[in-house]
């Protein structure tokens, strides 16, 4: 009996040790929007003007664009989005299939990130926001 007791005692341990890695996996924080958008790997930008194209963007040409969204100054509003004049994807499926997508939607007044509504604070006009983005999809489209 006595030979058994540390055997026991050393798989007991073993076992809680194992128990312990598995919880430890199975918490993992859940990321605003913005820590999710600036830690985006890839992206695809669309443009709802006639004879735009999808363009498809990798992590350094993703950088720019995620840092704006980033660091705007936004708050939520109820202006719909009702017809969307920039998409953008971040973390796309086409190029990252097991990452989880964050749709940025940008109309004439006001953007919807994941389907929440955001306008600009009155310090920064909106149109200043949709001229960035326009300027950067007729850059990115340029550069592709």
């Amino acid at each position: 009996m006595r030979k058994i007791l540390p055997v026991f005692v050393f798989l007991l341990l073993f076992v809680l040790c194992l128990f312990g890695l598995y919880l430890k996996n199975q918490y993992k924080p859940q990321l605003s929007w913005q820590e999710q958008i600036a830690a985006a790997t890839c992206a695809k930008f669309e443009s709802s003007e006639p004879g735009s194209r999808e363009l498809l963007l990798y992590q350094a040409e993703t950088k720019p664009l995620a840092d704006f969204v980033y660091g705007l100054d936004l708050v939520e509003c109820d202006i719909p989005v009702s017809d969307w004049q920039y998409r953008v994807t971040y973390n796309c499926n086409e190029i990252c299939p097991t990452c989880q997508e964050i749709v940025v939607l940008v109309g004439d007044r006001s953007l919807s990130i994941d389907g929440v509504l955001y306008t600009s604070k009155p310090e920064l006009p909106f149109q200043k926001v949709l001229e960035y983005f326009r300027d950067k999809y007729a850059y990115y489209r340029q550069t592709q």
